[in-house]
């Protein structure tokens, strides 16, 4: 599946894209499918200290990073990294500034089982308003409910309301079991 970053539709840029535009990112970080909270902490350093670098104003650089750290926080959560042949398949994420705009790419892989209940979830949230992203988010943030992984469903609805656009995504399947989940994020400089 090739597609277009600036499609209408959610879809974002398939793998073989985003690996051979790995060189063109300001930042590429793989993670291999055994890292720990260490290993996330040195890349949430060296991407902070990246994201500074790009000259981008204070509030931008704050909402950037917090899209970035719960990127990580997805990436070691919820990724799986071994296919149905015990291939082992790491997880990335990139940053790129385009102009006043940048662009936030997550590639990881998902267990087919769960690929409805996270295009279900982006769908949901990426059509709604500022005012229904934020009482969305109240709503969840109280309901005390969490997923089997223990998160509460908080990390999609914040990474949009801070980006300030919709999400870009696409599935691609790898076997029976696994298909790799491809994010991208825009974060708009002004909101």
């Amino acid at each position: 599946m090739t597609t277009s970053l600036d499609s209408k539709d959610n879809s974002g840029m398939s793998y073989a894209e985003l690996l051979s535009s790995v060189g063109e990112f300001d930042l590429a970080v793989f993670l291999p499918y055994n890292f720990t909270c260490v290993d996330v902490d040195i890349q949430l350093a060296l991407s902070e200290e990246k994201i500074k670098s790009l000259g981008l104003d204070r509030a931008y650089t704050k909402r950037l990073f917090c899209i970035v750290v719960e990127c990580f926080q997805n990436l070691a959560k919820h990724a799986t990294y071994l296919n149905e042949n015990g291939d082992i398949h790491a997880s990335m994420l990139g940053i790129k500034q385009d102009g006043n705009t940048v662009n936030v790419s997550t590639a990881n892989l998902v267990r087919n089982e769960d690929v409805e209940g996270i295009r279900r979830k982006i769908d949901a949230i990426n059509g709604a308003s500022r005012t229904t992203l934020r009482e969305l988010y109240k709503i969840t943030l109280n309901d005390g409910i969490r997923t089997r992984r223990g998160g509460s469903n908080l990390g999609f609805i914040d990474m949009l309301r801070k980006a300030g656009g919709k999400f870009k995504y696409s599935f691609e399947p790898v076997d029976r079991v696994n298909s790799l989940f491809l994010l991208h994020i825009q974060v708009v400089s002004r909101m």
